[in-house]
């Protein structure tokens, strides 16, 4: 699966219309990959903010020590 990410929130495009996040992405604290809160699979919960992930393998890692990506 493929998601569309826009990188630049005040990018103009040819027809006046600008680039914007989508509102439902979330940022995969390990590899800082945007991530599709609504669709996501993995998640975790820490100091009551919920993270999503890419991947198991990004979860593992931020399951093993938080501290170290928040």
């Amino acid at each position: 699966m493929m998601y569309r990410v826009y990188v630049c929130k005040t990018e103009t495009l040819s027809k006046g219309r600008r680039w914007s996040y989508r509102k439902s992405m979330a940022q995969d604290p390990v590899c800082k990959m945007h991530v599709d809160e609504n669709s996501a699979h993995l998640k975790s919960e820490y100091n009551g903010k919920n993270y999503y992930f890419c991947s198991a393998e990004c979860k593992r890692a931020f399951d093993s020590n938080p501290r170290k990506f928040t």
